[in-house]
Formats: C-alpha cells, structure tokens, sequence
C-alpha cells in the first residue's frame, strides 16, 4: 500500500564562476533552452502539459558524493529522516514533513510490495581530495551568497544566538544567558515565529539573488547545514530548520497549481525513492502518465503510476458537471473520492497520493503529481461475458456503482476500472482516474447518467440508480449524514460542490428507502440468485451495462473469427475460372 514515509527530492546548486577580482562567487543558473515570454532570468519556464486517464514516473535523484566520514554515519542509513543524513558534493535534499502514521485502504485494495529480505546498502565510493575541495568551495559560495543577506539571515543569527546561551562561549554569550536564561524547545509561538523568519529569508534570498525559491531554499540548506555558519547551532534547531526548508520547498510547488498544503496532501513520495528512471506508460486524451519501481518506508518494492497535475481540465464529462476548465483541483477530486470510499468501506478504488517526481526536465523542476497503485487484472473492457455473472462480481461492482452516485463521478467506462480475482478466487474490483468527480452541477445522484432529451447529457457514462442493493451498503450509506460529509470534505473542496455531495448523498438514502420497501435490499449472499442478476440491465446497472458490452464484443469476435475461417476457406478452394 502507499504508506507514509519521510522523502527527499535531490537538488543541484548553481555552479561557480570567477569574478574578474578572483573572488568566487555563485553564479545564476543558466536560462532555459526555451523560456516563457515574461519569465524571469534564472527561473525554468514550466511548459503547459497536457493530461491522460491513468495508466501506468521519475529519473532517480542525482547520486550525491558522499560527506566525509562522521560519528554515527551508520545510524543515518537506517534511519533517513534524520537530520545527520545530508546530501553533500553541492547536492541537498528535500524532507516532506509527513503525518507518520496515516490511514490507507486495507491490504488487499491497497499498493503492497511483496515483502523481501533487507538489503544492505551499497558501499560508497571513497572521497577524493578532488571531491572534498570541491564541496568546499560549493558550500562556501552557498554560505557568501546567504552571508550577504542584512545581517547575514535572520534565521542564523537567531539559532547562533539559541546555541550561544545553551553553550556560552564568549562574554557576550555569557551576559546573554544570565539574563535570559536557557534557550526554550520552539512550540507554538516560537515555532511559528522561526518558521516566519525561514520564509523571509527564502524571500530575500530569491529577490537579492535573483534565483528561483527552489534554489534560495537549496542555498540556505547547504550553508546553514554544511558550512561554517551552522557550527554549534542546537541540533533540535537544526533539524526543525530542515522540515522548515522542506515545507518552504512543498509550498513553493504547490503554489503552481494553486494546490493546498495539508496532511492529506503532502507528498509521499520524491525521487528519492524511485528505484528505475521512471517510464512513459501512455498518453492519453489529457495526461501523460509514467510506470515506475518505487521502494517504500519498510523497504518493500511496489509498482505505481504517475500521473502528473494540470492546471486545466478539459474533459467533457468535467464541463457537464459543473468542474472549472482553470484550475479543475483534480487532485484534491482524487483524494476526496478515496476519503469516501474509506468512510463507506467500499474499497473499489485505487490508493491516491501526491507525489512530487523528475520526470526528465530536472530536478530543480520536478512534477507534482498523483501516484496510484497500478491496477492488477483486466479492464472491464476486456473481461469476459462470464466473469460479470459471478456473485462477488455484481456485489464489487455495485459498490463502485454507488460510489460513483455519491461522487457524481460521470466518467466510468470499461477502461478506468479493473477486476482481479486474486488468489482465493475472490473478485476485487479497483477504480482509476477519479478526475471528473464532485462537479457542482451534479445535485441528483442519477444524473451521472446520459439523457436522450438532453445532449449535452450524452458524454456521461453512467446508469440510473442500482435496482437492488445489500444490506451492508444501505446500513453505511444510511448511517452517513451531512456532518460526516462536511467533515470529510470540508478541506478537499468549495462550498457548492460539498452542497451537492450532500444532495446526492440524500438522493441515494431515499432511494434505497424505495428498495427496502419493494424487498430490494437483500443479504449479502444472495448475489448469486438468477432472478437478482436478472434486475440489473444496462440502463440501471454497472453490471448489466458491463454484461451487454461484453456480449457484444464477444459476438462480434466471433463473427470475425468466422468470416476469416470463411476467407481461408475460400482461398483453399479450387478456382475454376482459371483452368
């Protein structure tokens, strides 16, 4: 499953030039090949992409030459969220802050990696004289070029003054800490205030510098972490300095896509745990998506997709439901809709995180984006007559259904779910690419639903409201209210569309209502039955509708297979007319 863990994104400094004087200095990051009319010198242009229905991710973070040696370096391989753990040749690295525990869909509907035995790992190459003279000179342009700030940073002058009275050293550090006393843990107030002075100094780095906020994170990093300047600092204070950083850096690539930052929206995970440069899986009608190795918190390898954010939607199914063309909030559609699912306890769609990923423009230009876990089995779309007759079948794919009512989700055709059958000869049911979901438009939970009156209606792909559904789905979505969806999605999305969650939430509960009073509402081993299976048509039904498809894909390969025995049987034939 997709599980929580502290990530790093490796960064590149800027290399060094020489002044006419001989001095060394920073240099400003060479211009992109292609620029953005408008773009200021040294910050990427960032090229519209367009978007894809999910399919199956990014190069692996610059290999950093090691630091030199250290007390502890041994501990800091096990334990990678450490702050003693820093990258090193000119290469830093961003920590997301993640919650570390968080919830996820169970084992068997969530991304899982087959467990493995541990591996140590690699021995790193010995340092060089070569690469010790050049880390030092890296790290000194960074701390001249954060030296140069007023007062050499605020956030410096405030931790040396912090160390100074935990460990005085001079008269003045002495007389300081007489007066006030021992530095006290930064919470709350304090806390807020350092971070306050963080984002001063990224802001005046990146004016004074002229650089990108990524890079005048990166700068600071380095000189506050590997140079001189951070000599003596507490360690505490460094390391809530780094999650300040890392937070900064999140922010920063959040802003492009005007993207929250929240728990549910932190990135879990970055180049640093991207095993395999990552791989184009397709390109769809929006998006591009990528298939990559990824390695998790407990070391287990898993198989994911990536599918990078837009800040534009352009679906037609989006336009009918009332979801803006600018700035669509497509991740926080994916990530309400798993919310949902987890709260109704219908798994039937993938795990939904955002991941921040090099994708081949760079590092200092990385992607933001959703990673899911790849799907296992068939897409409906090519699944056989046979297989939606199952009983645990029609019970998954009822759920989806359901699902789908609540969200408004008007875009579920046969290639954006799947079916397994794992190995207990159980049926599991994922949905993917929950994009065009939780329109404001959409207050009827039917309405997902083409209308023949209405042709603006006809791009929709789902049914009316299942015609029989058992009683474990009816007690959970009965015992939902509208504070439990409030709650739920007060954070993820607006107003108007959290009002029409609400509605069609209320349209599904009187609507069961309806089938409990016809006897509709049945046990959950009675899917099987003939006469049940037999409520569910095309016009009502995810099953009936998946059942009519395949039928008719499975008849028209017969037809061709007979036509083309036909052909070969004429080609066989004596010609007589050219005897």
């Amino acid at each position: 499953m997709l599980r929580d863990t502290s990530l790093r994104t490796a960064r590149q400094p800027a290399p060094a030039t020489r002044s006419p004087s001989g001095d060394t200095a920073l240099s400003r990051p060479a211009p992109r090949s292609r620029t953005a009319p408008g773009t200021p010198a040294g910050l990427p242009a960032t090229p519209n992409r367009p978007r894809s229905s999910a399919g199956g991710q990014t190069s692996a973070p610059r290999n950093a030459l090691p630091p030199p040696p250290q007390p502890g370096d041994s501990q800091a391989l096990q334990a990678p969220a450490s702050s003693a753990s820093r990258s090193a040749a000119g290469h830093s690295q961003i920590t997301s802050s993640l919650p570390s525990h968080a919830r996820s869909l169970p084992a068997d509907a969530s991304l899982q990696g087959s467990p493995g035995t541990a591996t140590a790992p690699p021995k790193p190459p010995r340092t060089t004289l070569r690469t010790l003279l050049a880390r030092e000179r890296l790290q000194d342009e960074a701390r001249q070029m954060y030296a140069s700030l007023p007062e050499g940073g605020k956030v410096m002058k405030r931790l040396k003054e912090r160390a100074g009275r935990q460990q005085p050293t001079t008269v003045s550090d002495r007389w300081r800490a007489r007066l006030q006393g021992k530095p006290q843990p930064m919470e709350g107030r304090r806390k807020e205030d350092f971070k306050a002075l963080v984002h001063a100094d990224v802001s005046s780095l990146t004016r004074t510098g002229r650089v990108p906020p990524l890079m005048a994170v990166d700068t600071i990093r380095m000189a506050a972490l590997e140079g001189s300047l951070a000599s003596g600092t507490l360690e505490t204070d460094r390391k809530l300095l780094l999650d300040t950083l890392d937070q900064v850096a999140v922010e920063q690539l959040y802003q492009r896509l005007n993207l929250k930052v929240t728990p549910g929206t932190q990135p879990l995970f970055t180049d640093k745990d991207v095993i395999d440069k990552p791989v184009q899986a397709g390109s769809g009608t929006f998006n591009k998506v990528y298939g990559m190795k990824l390695r998790n918190a407990g070391g287990s390898e898993i198989d994911g997709i990536f599918k990078p954010l837009n800040t534009r939607e352009t679906g037609c199914v989006a336009y009918v439901s009332g979801i803006p063309k600018n700035d669509p909030q497509t991740a926080m559609r994916n990530i309400a809709t798993v919310a949902y699912a987890r709260k109704l306890g219908l798994h039937v769609v993938v795990d939904t995180r955002l991941a921040v990923i090099d994708t081949g423009r760079g590092p200092l230009d990385p992607d933001v984006g959703l990673m899911m876990e790849r799907a296992q089995g068939r897409p409906a779309a090519r699944t056989p007559p046979q297989v939606f007759r199952r009983a645990d079948v029609c019970e998954e794919l009822t759920k989806l259904q359901l699902l789908d009512h609540l969200t408004g989700q008007g875009d579920r055709h046969g290639h954006n779910y799947f079916i397994h059958i794992g190995a207990g000869g159980r049926a599991k049911i994922a949905g993917i690419d929950n994009d065009q979901c939780f329109g404001k438009d959409i207050t009827d939970p039917a309405g997902i639903r083409p209308v023949e009156a209405d042709p603006m209606t006809w791009v929709l792909r789902g049914t009316n409201l299942p015609p029989v559904v058992d009683v474990r789905m009816a007690g959970a979505i009965d015992a939902l209210t509208p504070q439990d969806i409030h709650a739920m999605l007060k954070d993820k999305l607006n107003p108007a569309e959290i009002d029409a969650a609400i509605q069609r939430h209320q349209g599904v509960k009187d609507h069961i209502a309806r089938l409990e009073a016809s006897g509709r509402v049945i046990d959950p081993a009675d899917w099987g039955r003939a006469d049940i299976q037999q409520l569910m048509t095309r016009e009502n039904s995810y099953v009936g509708s998946a059942l009519a498809k395949a039928q008719h894909r499975q008849a028209g390969q017969a037809q061709a297979r007979q036509q083309q025995a036909q052909a070969r049987e004429d080609a066989a034939a004596p010609n007589h007319e050219t005897w």
